[in-house]
């Protein structure tokens, strides 16, 4: 009804209740479109490096700078290593093509070729793959799919490059890590720290 603001979604010949909201995020589910990265991009794509750095910092804070202070260096690197390494900055967007929506930005990914470095050639017979540097889904857009579409973006751009592996860390603390898992990823190495100036248990 117009007061509550729920409407009748037409499913399979049953009549569904959905709130204006929810009918919302329904249709963005199915209009999500991967693109690559342009110019006017720089801004959004900065403060989710931004965000990311700082969501990271609060498990860590005496180690890891704030995000302001490390944003435009990233940034920088970002896009050298993503030139030498045949990279791309991808933006996922909801909305595009549905009429009376209009596109809206809500994730960005960076993936680029991972050669085998020398040390890895001692002990495996290849790490090369597609290594995603960057991966975040703005905070108003999850639950989507918008995550899902970019991993699979990655994954098209492992095939198209003959690239054997999709490969990612992410910070042992971080709610993503149970999100990967459920789409195909496993555990392969874990990096552990202590700080040398505590005694052993």
């Amino acid at each position: 009804s117009a007061e509550t603001g729920s409407v009748g979604f037409a499913d399979v010949g049953c009549i569904c209740p959905f709130t204006a909201a929810e009918h919302q995020r329904k249709i963005m589910m199915m209009a999500i479109t991967v693109r690559p990265f342009i110019l006017a991009d720089e801004q959004l794509f900065k403060h989710s490096i931004r965000t990311l750095q700082d969501y990271e910092r609060q498990f860590s804070p005496d180690d890891m700078l704030p995000g302001e202070q490390i944003v435009d260096r990233w940034f920088d690197h970002t896009m050298m290593e993503n030139e030498m390494w045949d990279g791309i900055v991808y933006v996922a967007e909801v909305g595009a093509g549905v009429e009376g929506h209009a596109k809206e930005t809500a994730g960005f990914m960076s993936v680029r070729r991972k050669p085998t470095t020398l040390t890895e050639e001692i002990y495996v017979k290849s790490s090369e793959g597609a290594y995603v540097t960057d991966f975040q889904v703005l905070s108003a857009y999850r639950g989507l799919g918008v995550g899902r579409r970019l991993l699979e973006q990655a994954d098209e751009y492992a095939r198209e490059r003959g690239l054997p592996y999709v490969i990612l860390e992410v910070f042992a603390h971080n709610s993503a890590t149970e999100f990967y898992r459920r789409h195909g990823f496993v555990d392969l190495m874990t990096t552990m720290v202590k700080p040398a100036s505590e005694a052993l248990p």
